[in-house]
C-alpha cells in the first residue's frame, strides 16, 4: 500500500535537512529543504528525526561536489610521508545527514552527523561528475558503509544519477 507523506508548512522551515525532493510529476529531482529515499515511486521524506538507509534504498542527496586527495598505500596515513595519493569524488553535504544501520552487519551501522560522502561514479557518470567540480549538484545513489583503507568517509554513495542543483 503506498503511503505518502504530505508536507505541512511548518514542515518546511529552516529546521529541515535541504537535500533534493523527487517532483513525481517530472520524475525530475528539484531543490528542496527534505530528501528523497525510496526504490519505488513513492516517496519518504527525510527529516531532522528520520535517517536515510543503506542500499538497496536508493537516495537522493544535496552538496559541493570536489576531488578530495587522501593517503593511500602503503600505509594510508600521509601522502606526504610517501604514501600515494587517493584522489576521490567528495559530497560535502548542504547539512548534516543520518544513515539508519542494518542489524547484523558491521559496516553498514548507525551514523549520525555525517558531513560528507566519498562518491564512487562509474565511466557513463564520469564527465558529467567532473564537469560538476566546485559546483552544487544533487546525486542519486544507494548508501554503504565504508569497507577498506580506499573508503575514505563513513559512508559512501554509488551515484546512479548527477546534475547541477
Amino acid at each position: 500500500m503506498t503511503q505518502r507523506l504530505l508536507l505541512a508548512g511548518a514542515f518546511l522551515s529552516s529546521a529541515l535537512t535541504q537535500f533534493a525532493c523527487k517532483d513525481r510529476a517530472q520524475d525530475t529531482p528539484r531543490p528542496a529543504e527534505v530528501a528523497t529515499a525510496g526504490p519505488t515511486p513513492d516517496t519518504v521524506v527525510h527529516t531532522p528525526n528520520s535517517c536515510l538507509e543503506y542500499e538497496p534504498m536508493v537516495v537522493t542527496v544535496l552538496g559541493r561536489l570536489t576531488i578530495d586527495t587522501f593517503p593511500g598505500r602503503p600505509n594510508y596515513e600521509s601522502v606526504r610521508q610517501g604514501d600515494e595519493p587517493e584522489p576521490e569524488y567528495v559530497l560535502h553535504l548542504t547539512r548534516p545527514i543520518c544513515v539508519r544501520g542494518k542489524a547484523g552487519d558491521g559496516f553498514d551501522s548507525d551514523q549520525t552527523g555525517l558531513e560528507s560522502l566519498q562518491v564512487l561514479v562509474d565511466d557513463p557518470l564520469r564527465s558529467t561528475a567532473h564537469a560538476l567540480i566546485s559546483r552544487e549538484v544533487v546525486i542519486s545513489g544507494t548508501l554503504f558503509g565504508a569497507e577498506t583503507g580506499h573508503h575514505h568517509t563513513q559512508v559512501l554513495i554509488t551515484a546512479t544519477g548527477i546534475r547541477a542543483a
